[in-house]
């Protein structure tokens, strides 16, 4: 078996690790930074019934073009959505 532990590596190739190992810490950065960014939903929780019962009481459907273009017109109201 080689030991590959006391391979000396060109200096390119050392260089263009170390550039890999900085891009990957700064992408980590970022990312990192856009999870604080987000809201966070345990601060402003959804009650899922509550927005069951709107979804159920609003009017708005998808046009009857799209659901035929879909396939889903079987499955929709076939009358024209109330104004």
């Amino acid at each position: 078996m080689i030991e590959t532990s006391n391979i000396i590596k060109s200096r390119a190739v050392s260089m263009r690790e170390n550039e890999a190992a900085k891009l990957k810490h700064q992408q980590q950065r970022e990312m990192e930074s856009k999870w604080v960014e987000k809201e966070n939903l345990l601060r402003n929780p959804v009650n899922m019934a509550d927005a069951l019962a709107k979804v159920r009481t609003s009017a708005v459907t998808i046009p009857v073009n799209l659901s035929r273009y879909n396939g889903t017109y079987l499955y929709t109201d076939m009358a024209h959505p109330k104004r």
